[in-house]
């Protein structure tokens, strides 16, 4: 072989190393660039999930008051669950009614895991039979950090008078605070009564005294009918809500701790 086809055949063979090379470098490059665009565009769509995922359930949360938001902040923040108490008398059944409509509601806008619902109602059960019996304890040892409680107003009605009433309601609201520290105390009326004249005077001063000691009141009053048209939402005109009645409290509480 002359010396000028072996200078051929080498050029070739350098040519196809260096061609090779350069292929070698631009896949390599090539494949950098999408594995950054691929980590970029995954940081990108976390980074929107959360503030997704944020203004949902700030847009949720409100209607509730400064403690409650700052509750719900900081769960979604460490992924523990609320625990929110519900209690009363009658007017919250431990099953069904608007206390299970409003678990249902805050699973499906909050997630499963945002809040663990506990129900506890104490039929026959008075105010007062609340502060000898020492059943706010039984509250307390839930350890809540929302409580939404309805004192049994509807219970106490030719029992307990009105000022006995608002008493003991403030005080087992005292106690269950001071038994546990930083809870969210909600005070709701039981359900309203077809003319009533007495009972409402109960739940007004229920209310302002409550208000006056830094509670929070939840009026679902507002929600129901003050007309004739009330006796369709009870089960006597002196009793407590039927099915129909628990609709509406049920909408009206569901709305209050899931704002549209």
């Amino acid at each position: 072989m002359n010396d000028k086809k072996k200078k051929l055949i080498q050029n070739i063979a350098a040519g196809s190393v260096a061609a090779a090379a350069m292929i070698a470098i631009v896949s390599g490059n090539l494949h950098f660039k999408e594995r950054i665009q691929s980590s970029t565009n995954r940081a990108e769509a976390s980074v929107t999930a959360v503030p997704a995922a944020e203004a949902a359930y700030q847009t949720y949360m409100k209607n509730l008051p400064s403690a409650v938001q700052e509750k719900i902040k900081k769960s979604a923040e460490t992924n523990k669950p609320i625990q929110l108490v519900i209690a009363g008398d009658e007017a919250t059944p431990a099953q069904g009614g608007w206390p299970q409509a409003l678990a249902d509601k805050l699973k499906e806008a909050y997630g499963p895991d945002m809040f663990h619902v506990t129900v506890k109602s104490y039929p026959q059960k008075t105010t007062k039979q609340w502060m000898d019996e020492k059943i706010y304890s039984e509250i307390a040892s839930l350890k809540p950090d929302v409580l939404l409680y309805e004192p049994a107003l509807l219970t106490d009605s030719g029992v307990v008078g009105k000022q006995e009433s608002a008493a003991n309601t403030q005080n087992i609201a005292d106690e269950i605070s001071k038994a546990v520290p930083g809870v969210a105390v909600l005070i709701q009326p039981s359900n309203p009564l077809y003319q009533a004249k007495y009972f409402p005077a109960v739940v007004q001063l229920v209310k302002e005294t409550m208000q006056s000691k830094g509670y929070t009141y939840v009026d679902h009053w507002q929600a129901w009918p003050a007309n004739d048209d009330l006796l369709k939402y009870l089960a006597s005109p002196t009793g407590f809500a039927n099915d129909e009645g628990q609709k509406v409290w049920a909408k009206y509480m569901t709305e209050y701790f899931v704002a549209k």
